[in-house]
């Protein structure tokens, strides 16, 4: 007869259990240290991304200092150049820490590195810029300290140098005035000159228009300019002003207002009012371009001059007629 122990069902169930307990612990054990290999992942991107934006902006700091010099308006650069700097590296740090989005912070520290580039162009480029306005002061001055010497010693000699140190004190207040005209024929040279103006009226045909000398029949004035090359103007977007003004000698406008202003004269310093405006892109060369206007209401029949503006300068004039 056999006397093998019966092993109790419950104890089955309880290794059944310890079992599951064991590999439930297990795949939770692993779920984490995968999670924690990810989170240290991140972090050290993270840290590596910050390390990186820490050294750039350190050396773009240092290399911001080292540009300081005496030149007042430089320096003040600077320092509002530096401001920016610190407003994107804060800027930066919140992408890394706060919201964790490290390819924008990677667009935006390669943002910051290219400003850093653009400032020190611009303090260098300001730098020079005061270098040359220094040596040019530093000859005017030295001509003024020979010409004041040179008045000095005339005075020792007699009396009668006397009238031609006023002389010479009249022949410089002559030269500022000369240097007034200059520096106004200097401006005026930068405004565009034109070869042509001119004005027709036009007339609504359908999707077309045709030319209309009759004022009951007239829809809108065309004025055509004919630009010449001129390379001290800048090239781009120019406004051109155009004054239209009537027989009875008056600048036509839209009652509406929706057309026309006033500008100054720079050549008498009057104020005139002109008719409307339009733009131009301009090349330093030959440009023509042509401006349609539409009154709201009906011109009077007779002689009309036109004048045309730009800078303030008065740039061509012509005369056109409608019956």
């Amino acid at each position: 007869m056999s006397n093998s122990v019966r092993i109790p069902s419950w104890i089955y169930l309880i290794l059944a259990l310890l079992l599951g307990l064991n590999i439930y612990q297990w795949y939770n054990t692993n779920k984490l240290s995968k999670l924690n290999d990810q989170k240290e992942s991140e972090l050290f991107e993270m840290e590596k991304v910050s390390a990186e934006l820490e050294s750039d902006f350190e050396a773009a700091m240092s290399s911001l200092e080292e540009m300081r010099s005496e030149n007042q308006a430089a320096n003040e650069l600077i320092e509002s150049q530096k401001k920016e700097l610190q407003a994107q590296k804060k800027k930066i740090n919140n992408l890394i820490w706060k919201s964790r989005e490290l390819t924008k912070a990677e667009n935006e520290l390669a943002n910051l590195n290219a400003s850093v580039s653009g400032y020190l162009a611009q303090i260098d480029k300001l730098k020079k810029e005061n270098t040359q306005l220094a040596s040019a002061n530093t000859t005017l001055r030295k001509e003024k300290e020979v010409l004041s010497q040179d008045l000095s010693n005339e005075k020792t000699i007699s009396s009668t140098l006397n009238k031609e140190k006023e002389n010479l004190i009249e022949e410089k207040s002559n030269l500022d005035q000369a240097n007034k005209v200059l520096d106004t024929k200097v401006d005026r040279a930068s405004a565009i000159k034109l070869n042509s103006l001119t004005v027709e009226g036009r007339q609504n045909k359908g999707s077309d228009s045709k030319s209309q000398s009759r004022t009951k029949r007239l829809d809108f004035l065309r004025t055509c300019i004919l630009t010449e090359t001129n390379t001290i103007v800048g090239s781009g977007a120019q406004e051109i002003f155009i004054q239209i003004i009537d027989p009875e000698g008056v600048t036509i406008t839209r009652n509406d207002g929706a057309t026309g202003g006033i500008l100054i004269n720079k050549l008498n310093g009057e104020q005139l009012r002109y008719t409307f405006k339009g733009n131009i892109e301009y090349n330093n060369d030959e440009h023509e371009e042509c401006f349609d206007w539409q009154p709201d209401h009906r011109l009077a029949k007779g002689l009309y001059t036109i004048m045309a503006y730009h800078r303030d300068y008065e740039i061509g004039k012509g005369t056109f007629k409608l019956k």
